[in-house]
Parts: C-alpha cells; sequence; structure tokens
C-alpha cells in the first residue's frame, strides 16, 4: 500500500509540475496530453520487483514499459524515467 501511495503521488506531482506533451498530443484519447514524464505505468510495474518472483516480475515491467512507449503515450525517456523510479519505490517495504 505505502509503496503504490508514493510511486502514485510522486508521478502525479511530477507530471503537474512538468507538464510534457505526449508522442500522440492531441489526439490521446482518455489521458492527459500534457502529462507525458514520466511513465507512472511503468514506475508501478517495477515498483513490484525483489524477492523470489523477481523472474517474473521484470520481464512484466520491461514488456508493460515497452507496450507504453510502443502505444504513442510516452517517450523513451518517460519509460527509463519512471523504470527507475519504480525500482527505487520498490525498495520500500
Amino acid at each position: 500500500g505505502v509503496r503504490t501511495a508514493v510511486t502514485v503521488g510522486v508521478a502525479y506531482g511530477v507530471k503537474k509540475l512538468v507538464g510534457r506533451e505526449r508522442p500522440c498530443a492531441p489526439e490521446c484519447g482518455l489521458d492527459d496530453p500534457n502529462a507525458s514524464f514520466y511513465s507512472m505505468n511503468t514506475a508501478l510495474a517495477f515498483s513490484t520487483l525483489g524477492g523470489p518472483r523477481l523472474a517474473v516480475s521484470l520481464p512484466l515491467a520491461i514488456t508493460s514499459g515497452g507496450l507504453r512507449g510502443a502505444a504513442g503515450k510516452h517517450w523513451a525517456s518517460d519509460v527509463l524515467v519512471g523504470a527507475l523510479a519504480g525500482t527505487l519505490t520498490s525498495r520500500i517495504r
């Protein structure tokens, strides 16, 4: 719970502060076209890393980040920073 709250809270704050335009802008569907940096989905996926489930969670987290970029929702740097942020929050116990 705490890990997820920190991941989401920090990501929302950074998104509002930076306001980076998404690659799909202006037609991003329900997504805010000015909330690209950084990928919260990727951060949440990487926040699950650790312990004996690493062999399952790491490939899923990498795939999640790759699909966010492939869908045109994030730039590569958004996904990389999201992966870093999620990895950092995965240390919260």
